[in-house]
């Protein structure tokens, strides 16, 4: 008889508990769908591409980038593209067409090959330190300007300043490369090489930089 007692104590506290488990169970169940709604009410699911670093505070939407996301990213499109050696060149070109808009990969890929294959056949590595970025939030463009340095065997064999007009447009909130132009100036026009000793690096730089741009609409002038 207190056996039987005892287990119909235990059955209905435990049934109790089961109950009370279940009721736990649903609530959390309740609270995690009314947030996920909340959450998820009028809201627009928007993928924002940024740098590695961000030093400054910035906006974007479907209809502007801010002067400040412009100058962040005009700086890192020329960092994949000039900063590379033969054991990172392959992936900073990954990371370049992973940015450039989609009509003007194919004719990209194929310059950014040539590219590897020369820095990879000559050791040679270059890098490129911005000076300036100014943006112009009218048309996604960037005027930048930097330190261009190239080595061949871990020895410096030129080293100049560049100047680039780098052109963005804005994919429903997403930011996509449409341009890099090299600007020269008329000295640099009348005198492009700066010594006989680097003039074969130079013209291969210089010309893969051009084609390069040229994908893009670039003026090669």
């Amino acid at each position: 008889m207190k056996s039987e007692n005892l287990l119909n104590e235990l059955s209905a506290r435990t049934g109790i508990k089961n109950i009370i488990w279940m009721f736990l169970a649903l609530s959390v169940l309740t609270n995690c769908l009314l947030a996920f709604v909340l959450a998820t009410k009028g809201t627009i699911v928007q993928n924002t591409l940024t740098p590695p670093e961000i030093r400054k505070t910035m906006s974007v939407s479907n209809v502007a980038f801010s002067k400040e996301y412009l100058e962040e990213m005009a700086p890192y499109m020329a960092y994949l593209l000039l900063n590379s050696t033969p054991q990172t060149v392959d992936y900073q070109n990954s990371k370049l067409l992973f940015y450039t808009d989609y009509q003007y990969k194919d004719a990209l890929e194929k310059e950014l090959k040539v590219n590897a294959i020369w820095l990879k056949r000559h050791n040679a590595s270059t890098h490129f330190t911005p000076v300036s970025a100014a943006a112009d939030t009218n048309d996604n463009t960037v005027n930048l300007k930097g330190k261009f340095e190239v080595k061949k065997s871990n020895r410096i064999v030129e080293t100049r300043d560049r100047e680039f007009l780098i052109k963005f447009k804005n994919n429903n909130g997403t930011i996509v490369l449409i341009g890099i132009d090299e600007i020269f100036s008329q000295k640099q026009k009348e005198n492009p090489l700066n010594a006989p000793e680097t003039k074969e690096l130079i013209e291969e730089t210089v010309t893969i930089t051009n084609t390069v741009s040229d994908f893009k609409g670039g003026s090669n002038e």
